[in-house]
């Protein structure tokens, strides 16, 4: 069973999430959270396997949180973004996000999310050697900076 944390701030998207994980089979919701204050302390209770993360959050700009979980060396959980602006599934994925779906096309993509999070709990996350390699790639792209 594949446990699963959401952090998104839209109530509608994460009972659509709940559903979809819920009827997949092989996953589970092991947590629920609207900020990315409630997501850490939910973190630290539940130890999933994948977060979902909408990059829009209330209390946090959502680069720098995901950047907070993936340089962090006590976090292994892998992380597929959600946004609902487009443009940035490239920068997401450039910090380090496993996979990253626009939330406006989700639904005619459940089969890929579903894989999506198959894939991620079964991959080791990149190391931060890694992870710094592609942030300092993308930052020195013209007309795009890390954050």
């Amino acid at each position: 069973m594949i446990d699963v944390l959401i952090i998104d701030d839209c109530t509608t998207v994460r009972h659509m999430l709940e559903l979809v994980l819920k009827h997949a089979g092989d996953m589970r919701v092991v947590g629920v959270a609207d900020s990315a204050l409630t997501g850490l302390e939910e973190l630290e209770r539940k130890r999933p396997d994948v977060i979902t993360l909408d990059l829009s959050l209330p209390d946090s700009d959502g680069l720098e949180f995901l950047d907070l979980l993936l340089f962090n060396p006590d976090r292994r959980e892998q992380i597929i973004v959600l946004t609902g602006a487009e443009g940035l599934a490239q920068i997401a994925r450039a910090h380090g996000a496993f996979a990253c779906f626009e939330k406006g096309t989700l639904m005619t993509r459940v089969d890929q999310f579903l894989q999506s999070i198959r894939d991620a709990a079964a991959t080791p996350r990149l190391s931060e050697a890694h992870l710094n390699s592609r942030l300092t790639s993308l930052s020195k792209r013209p007309g795009t900076s890390a954050h």
